[in-house]
């Protein structure tokens, strides 16, 4: 990772955990923050939507990043699909091995123990994730065909299917459904400006920027999740105001500054900047 952009992250944890202890993350993110910031620390962050991880151990994946599809169980350290195996289980003499077995198990059963079943398992656990992400897709064209109109990014690496010439993960069809429920609840046309509270990487945020030009997504959230929002918002173009513009603003404002920006980006405690801010939606997916 880049060294400023680590040290941006420490700088957002090191000011959160500073404020008064209505804004301070309780006990169940402090115990996940030190070990989500050694994930960071280790992986390429153009790729974060591939980290490997699992439950139980904090990491990304508690907020929507990594992948989804390769999660661990609680406290499983190894997984046999990870990314990092991907060349080994792909390379002529280990298909080869494993004809070999097959061919051999078949006559005689007792050589199927010397099998590499997970160069086996790997095809079969992959046409699953490819069928339920087609699952996923049918079910968006019978409820709202027109939310297809719009399609994830491979922006970090993630584990995906192309269907119409458009990119599609999991999570991001899960979006358009929670899309789907809100038009269904609202005067979705009309919705002009939303405030999400803990947007994870942003997903459902990119979801309605993508749907409606005009609109102005606020998002509130703790550190290491804002951080990604923003890096993730910024990176499909949109354009951010983030905690670097809020450092550099004395007396910001958020509709000033939504007069330039799309998307504000603000931790916890800079909840004050809402006193004369008005929006048409709030959104909380997953944090109550």
């Amino acid at each position: 990772m880049n060294s400023e952009e680590l040290k941006l992250i420490k700088e957002m944890m090191d000011n959160a955990k500073n404020q008064s202890s209505l804004y301070v993350a309780g006990n169940y993110w402090n115990f996940y923050e030190k070990n989500i910031l050694k994930q960071i620390k280790k992986n390429d962050l153009t790729k974060f939507r591939s980290w490997p991880g699992g439950s139980g151990a904090g990491n990304i994946q508690s907020f929507g990043g990594g992948e989804i599809e390769l999660n661990r169980y609680f406290k499983r350290n190894f997984h046999p699909f990870d990314l990092q195996y991907y060349k080994f289980d792909n390379n002529f003499f280990t298909k080869k091995y494993n004809s070999i077995i097959n061919k051999l198990s078949v006559v005689l059963p007792f050589f199927s123990y010397f099998a590499l079943r997970s160069i086996e398992g790997r095809k079969y656990y992959f046409d699953r994730i490819r069928e339920n992400q087609e699952t996923l897709y049918e079910l968006i064209f019978n409820l709202d065909k027109d939310l297809l109109e719009i399609s994830d990014s491979t922006f970090g690496n993630p584990i995906g299917f192309y269907k119409n010439n458009k990119f599609y993960t999991s999570s991001f069809l899960r979006s358009l459904i929670e899309i789907n429920f809100i038009k269904k609840n609202t005067d979705f046309d009309k919705i002009e400006s939303v405030f999400e509270l803990g947007a994870g990487i942003g997903l459902l945020a990119s979801c309605f920027l993508k749907l409606k030009k005009n609109i102005k997504y606020l998002i509130i959230d703790i550190p290491p999740t804002l951080f990604f929002s923003e890096y993730y918002l910024r990176n499909l173009g949109f354009k951010v105001f983030g905690y670097k513009d809020l450092k550099m603003e004395k007396n910001a404002n958020l509709n000033e500054i939504f007069n330039h920006f799309q998307v504000c980006c603000i931790l916890s405690y800079k909840l004050e900047l809402l006193k004369d801010y008005k929006s048409d939606l709030f959104i909380n997916v997953s944090t109550f």
